[in-house]
Parts: C-alpha cells; sequence; structure tokens
C-alpha cells in the first residue's frame, strides 16, 4: 500500500505534467486546501517555462547558436550517490540516446542527458519553493528559513539556465518571486502588528529581499555589470539593525538575527571598509559568545551553533583575501567549520534535537563554498569532493525517512531533491577530476 508520503509526491509529480499537457481538473482535496487554483500549480508553470522552450536539435544548435548553453558530453558514468540520467529515463522523441552535441569546449553533455534535467529540475524547483511560500504564509516557516530555500532554488535554476542555454527563465522565475514577495509584504503590513516580536525588522527584509532580487534581475539582463545597491537599501538595512539590535538587548532576537542584519549592513553601507570591519568584529562577539555560553552548558553554546559561528567568521574573511593563497586558506577554514557543523546536526537530527532543514542548510555552506572556490580558480581536493558527496547521501536517506508531510515538512524534503538537482548540474557540467587546474591551491583538509 502506498504511504501518504508517496501519494503526494505522485500527485505533484501528475499535477506538473497536467500543466504541460492540459489537464483541466484539480482534485478537491487541493482546492480545499489552497483554494482552486493551489500555488504550487501555478509556481510549476513558471518555473516549468523551461521545459517548455523548443527542444534544441544537434545540428540547428551546433549550427544557428554555438554559444547555447554548455557543451554536450558523452556517456555519463556512475557518480558517488546520483544515478545515471540514462538508467532510469525514457527516451525523448526527438532524442536518441548517445546522440551528442559538441559546442565550444568544455565537459559535454548528452541530448539525453540534457532532456532529462530539462524535464526533471524545473519541477522540482517549483515544487519547492511552492511549499515553502505555503509553509510561510502559514507561519510555520520563518522568513530567514525561507530566505534560504529561495537561495537554494534560485542558484539550482541558475545554473539550469545556463546549462539549457535559455537564461530568460531564470528572469521569469526571479521576476515572479519579487512579485509574490509585493504580496507577501502587503500582507504582513495589512496584518498591522507592530508589537509583534519580529514583525518591523521582518517586513524590512523582506523589502531588502526585494531590492536584492532586482538586482538579480538587472544582473541577469545585463551580465557582467556591477549594480551597487542602492541609498534606500543602506537605509533599510540601517534601519533593520537598529530594530535588530534593540531585540537582541530585550532577548527576543537571536544572534543568527543579529548576524544576519550585520550582513546586511555590511554588504549595503557605502562605507564598505568600516561596515565591513564592524561586521568582522560582531563575528567574531558572536563566536566568542557562543564559546562561552558552550563553557556554562547552556544550549545557546551546542556545538553544532559554535561550528557555525566558526564558519560565519571564516567565510566572512574569504571577501577581504587578495591572494589565491590568502583565499585558499580562508576557504579550508570556512570548510572545516561547515563539515564539523553538519556532523553535529546529523547526530542532533538522530536525536530529534535538529530538523532536516538545519542539517540541509548546513551542506549547502559546503556546496556554496564548492562554487566560489571555482569562481576563482581554485581546485577542490578530491577527498572534500567525495566527502560532500556522502554527506548527501546522508543527507538524502533522512529526507527519504520523512513518512509525513504534514507542516514544513513537505518543503524541507523538496529542499534536499533541488540540493541533490544542483550537485546533479555541478558532476554534469564539471570534468571528473573536479575543478582541477595545473598549479592552482587546492582546497584540502588542513
Amino acid at each position: 500500500m502506498l504511504d501518504s508520503r508517496t501519494l503526494l509526491l505522485s500527485w505533484r509529480s501528475l499535477a506538473v505534467v497536467g500543466l504541460l499537457n492540459g489537464l483541466p481538473e484539480t482534485p478537491l482535496w487541493a482546492q480545499d486546501r489552497q483554494g482552486p487554483n493551489p500555488s504550487f500549480l501555478r509556481e510549476a508553470a513558471e518555473s516549468a517555462e523551461l521545459t517548455t522552450e523548443t527542444e534544441p536539435t544537434a545540428s540547428s544548435a551546433a549550427q544557428t547558436n554555438p554559444q547555447r548553453g554548455l557543451p554536450l558530453r558523452g556517456s555519463q558514468p556512475e557518480h558517488r550517490g546520483f544515478k545515471n540520467p540514462s538508467q532510469n529515463t525514457n527516451s525523448e522523441s526527438s532524442l536518441s540516446a548517445g546522440r551528442k552535441l559538441e559546442l565550444d569546449s568544455g565537459p559535454p553533455l548528452t541530448m539525453e542527458e540534457l532532456a532529462t534535467i530539462r524535464r526533471t529540475i524545473p519541477p522540482h524547483v517549483a515544487t519547492q519553493m511552492a511549499e515553502a511560500r505555503d509553509a510561510f504564509r502559514r507561519g510555520l516557516m520563518p522568513l530567514s528559513d525561507y530566505r534560504t530555500h529561495w537561495d537554494v532554488a534560485a542558484v539550482t535554476a541558475e545554473r539550469l539556465s545556463q546549462v539549457v542555454g535559455f537564461p530568460r527563465s531564470f528572469e521569469r522565475m526571479v521576476v515572479n518571486h519579487t512579485a509574490r514577495l509585493e504580496s507577501d509584504l502587503a500582507e504582513m503590513v495589512a496584518l498591522n502588528q507592530p508589537a509583534a516580536t519580529g514583525s518591523q525588522a521582518d517586513q524590512i527584509l523582506v523589502q531588502l529581499w526585494r531590492h536584492d532580487l532586482q538586482r538579480q534581475i538587472q544582473r541577469s539582463r545585463q551580465p557582467g555589470k556591477l549594480v551597487p545597491p542602492t541609498a534606500e537599501e543602506a537605509r533599510l538595512a540601517r534601519e533593520q539593525w537598529r530594530l535588530r539590535s534593540a531585540e537582541f538587548s530585550l532577548g527576543t532576537a537571536s544572534l543568527t538575527d543579529l548576524d544576519q542584519a550585520g550582513a546586511w549592513l555590511a554588504a549595503t553601507e557605502a562605507n564598505g571598509p568600516s561596515s565591513v570591519s564592524q561586521y568582522a568584529s560582531l563575528l567574531e562577539e558572536t563566536l566568542q559568545a557562543r564559546q562561552k555560553f558552550a563553557q556554562a552548558g547552556a544550549g545557546l553554546g551546542r556545538s553544532d551553533l559554535v561550528a557555525l559561528a566558526q564558519f560565519s567568521r571564516a567565510q566572512q574573511s574569504i571577501a577581504g583575501t587578495t591572494t589565491p593563497e590568502e583565499t585558499t586558506r580562508a576557504i579550508q577554514q570556512a570548510w572545516t567549520a561547515a563539515e564539523a557543523a553538519f556532523d553535529e546536526q546529523v547526530a542532533f537530527h538522530q536525536r530529534g534535537t535538529a530538523s532536516l532543514f538545519d542539517v540541509a542548510a548546513s551542506w549547502n555552506l559546503r556546496s556554496s563554498l564548492f562554487d566560489r572556490a571555482q569562481q576563482r580558480d581554485l581546485t577542490v581536493a578530491p577527498d572534500r569532493r567525495n566527502r560532500l558527496s556522502d554527506d548527501l547521501n546522508r543527507l538524502q536517506a533522512m529526507a527519504a525517512a520523512v513518512g509525513d508531510l504534514r507542516g514544513r515538512n513537505a518543503a524541507d524534503v523538496a529542499m534536499v531533491q533541488t540540493l541533490s538537482d544542483r550537485q546533479r548540474l555541478r558532476i554534469l557540467t564539471t570534468a571528473d577530476s573536479g575543478n582541477n587546474r595545473d598549479g592552482a591551491p587546492q582546497i584540502e583538509k588542513p
């Protein structure tokens, strides 16, 4: 007999297929939950635009637009923790297995692999964001977690748009999400509860997030162009910092809330070096506070929180590095702290004191560091990459063990799927040796 998780995921898959093929009806239980037009169906339709573009043939892609997308690769071997897409997918009518498209240079993908990721990943991203927004609007997910969900989905969707060669698809996703934030902000303001803990600061955070999305759209339309924060963003960041500091002094805001407010302040202030220095000092003070709490045996000094504070301090230092060697050391420190945080949170998750989201977010820290290393032409050592894949396997097993998808569980399980998709895209678009470059400093264990 199918359990509730299997039935729910099967319905979501059917819903996305229905959008692409014109199924007219929505089950009554879905209408009862989210109205006659469930939000996750609308979002799936918008994100699934990636899959409705005309499928390029080998000849047309190679002859008419040789710069479109990434090169396609030959048959992909089995990778640690991921199945070869050709082992579990049906052959596309317009694409034959084994058919290759060679463009430019770099690791090529087969047409079958390209078709598979275009067919499977957009619905995963759409489901994650629809479930995350639903949980947020029902008060089951704080705004900071909702933002993390968006970051995971956006990075995956942007990478996919680059792979398949349709950058405007990602731009549409950002535009649609910006519109949803406008609606969410209006509802938050309409609640008119200024005395509610964090209410005003959360409203400001939504406005800052909206400005950040608008910059993403500008960068998407003009790649390579520097889009600095506006004076309005700097004003909002200062106000958020003032509110979070006051709440922290009253014990109604966490160290994490204060850290996030400090990060916005450092990123938007015109006097950049001064703000960055203040933020670095804040992170150092946060780490020291966590360590003192740990010595006192308090929950605020739990080992995973100390490791996360160490990660935040090391990550902040990356931006100030000027040589590959300095950057390598900073990333190594951040990576080690992120590994420790993941291990601790897996242990706490097994005891029921850390959520699946906590574990997934800590794994994502290393995934983001991997991207930063690639952007700076640095090499991640094989043992680091293998450990990252091994830990993703552990994370996937935790997600698979979740049998109750009520509350926010559906969103967090979907987030693990999106993280898996991002890793899958990285493997498909990176040489088997990783991002090795001769003579490049290597991110390895100290």
